[in-house]
This record gives C-alpha cells, structure tokens and sequence, in this order.
C-alpha cells in the first residue's frame, strides 16, 4: 500500500440512497484527498498520476476519492483508501 491513513485528509458528510434512516443520522460518506506531490513517488510518476487521473485531481493539485456504498464510516473509509491506492497503481 502506497498511501496510509496518515497521509490523507477525510471529510465524512450525509450520503443518500440505501439505508433508511440511517442515512438521516449518520455521516457515512467519506471523501480523502492527499497532494500529489506529497506523494512518495519520482517527479515522473507523479506526472503520469497528473495525466491519467487528472479528472480526479483538483486545483489545489489534489488526488480525491469518495465512497458511500457500506453504512459504516469506517469501512468506508478503508474501502476509499483501497480504491485511491489501487488507482494509483493502476496509473502508474
């Protein structure tokens, strides 16, 4: 795993969709950004990132990722940081 838990910032807000009235209290969705160029990767590496996952890059140069599919914040969380560490992969 490239990118840890302390690497990143989350923000947990209100999802919608399945879950009752779950969804009404809890806030579920999580949203993770980490810069680019915080990460630990060669100025080149970190170009292709900027090339191939620029539709999930925003001005401030940041790499984000949500997920709202589990009801619990933790798992999703975890599954969020999955999902940034394996496109991460994937574009390299």
């Amino acid at each position: 795993m490239l990118i840890k838990k302390e690497d990143v910032k989350f923000k947990a807000v209100r999802g919608g969709g399945p879950g009752g009235q779950n969804v009404n209290r809890r806030s579920t969705k999580v949203e993770l950004w980490v810069k680019v160029a915080d990460l630990p990767l060669s100025d080149l590496e970190k170009k292709r990132i900027r090339e191939k996952l620029a539709h999930h890059i925003n001005k401030e140069d940041e790499l984000w990722v949500k997920d709202e599919e589990e009801r619990s914040q933790e798992m999703n969380r975890d599954k969020a940081l999955e999902r940034l560490n394996q496109m991460v992969e994937e574009a390299l």
